[in-house]
């Protein structure tokens, strides 16, 4: 029964050492595998038959399998932070340089010693940071998604810069300097980079984009905003009109920033690729109201 709790506990997983600890004989656990209540996943790693084969599933089976010394990297890091929507391929996991393990068909290894600072927990697992996870995948396809995502997060450039300028040379820094240097004017999204190079373009260069204001007395990140007039420009994405939560937050955001003298304006993402001219003279005609 000991070994039941155990494995309800771990995403239908259980270690040949935490049977062996729950009281379980080898003959025990060899007939539990031979009858196929228990299916090897991975070295000393077994799933109950009953339970399901999940993503989750995978990364705690690597755990069990690699211990404490593994640190979650790579499209499968950024999963677990919330940077995309789910992962793909095999498991992508950092172990010592000096470890004996090998990779297998669903667990992908990386033998590297990382410094702690580029290390974190999270929900029991160790994974690489965002600052580490959005650098790394910005080789991959989609990296420029989940990089944007990151700074999304409120993840810093300043943070970003400090981590690549200490691994100047891992595999994969080249396109992380490509996607860091679509960061540095405080644009977070393709759209608002097209909507940043409109207003350069038209000379609009009292609008700075990624401002941080006080309103309410409370912290805010703005997409553009001139500080001097109160205006703030907002580039509404798809989270925001379909998260409740992140809807909710919007509007008392907005509210309060109305009630400290701010004038807003918001845009989506259709109507900056179809028509970034209408609204970079709705933008130069609000700032000539407020003066």
């Amino acid at each position: 029964m000991q070994d039941l709790r155990l494995i309800a506990r771990q995403e239908g997983l259980i270690s040949r050492q935490q049977a062996l600890t729950a009281g379980l004989s080898p003959s025990a656990i060899t007939r539990r595998i031979s009858t196929g209540q228990w299916v090897r996943v991975l070295p000393g790693v077994y799933r109950h038959l009953a339970s399901p084969v999940s993503d989750l599933m995978w990364v705690h089976a690597a755990q069990l399998w690699l211990g404490r010394a593994m640190v979650l990297h790579g499209n499968w890091a950024a999963w677990w932070h919330d940077l995309r929507p789910e992962p793909s391929g095999p498991v992508t996991v950092t172990v010592p340089r000096h470890a004996r393990s090998r990779s297998h068909a669903y667990v992908k290894l990386r033998r590297r010693d990382l410094e702690p600072v580029d290390v974190v927990e999270l929900r029991g697992v160790r994974v690489t940071t965002r600052q580490l996870t959005a650098l790394e995948n910005a080789r991959l396809p989609d990296g420029q998604n989940t990089f944007d995502r990151a700074l999304q997060r409120h993840v810093r450039v300043p943070e970003l810069e400090r981590t690549i300028t200490r691994l100047w040379h891992a595999y994969g820094v080249i396109a992380a300097r490509d996607s860091l240097s679509l960061a540095t004017d405080g644009t977070v999204s393709p759209p608002e980079r097209t909507l940043a190079a409109a207003l350069r373009g038209a000379g609009v260069d009292q609008i700075r984009a990624g401002v941080t204001v006080v309103a309410g007395g409370r912290q805010f990140w703005l997409d553009f905003a001139d500080v001097r007039r109160k205006l703030a420009i907002e580039v509404d994405g798809v989270k925001a009109h379909t998260d409740p939560a992140v809807f909710a937050s919007d509007r008392t955001r907005q509210n309060l920033l109305i009630r400290d003298g701010w004038t807003v304006l918001r845009y989506t993402p259709w109507q900056i690729r179809e028509d970034v001219t209408a609204i970079i003279a709705e933008i130069r005609s609000t700032l000539q109201l407020s003066g």
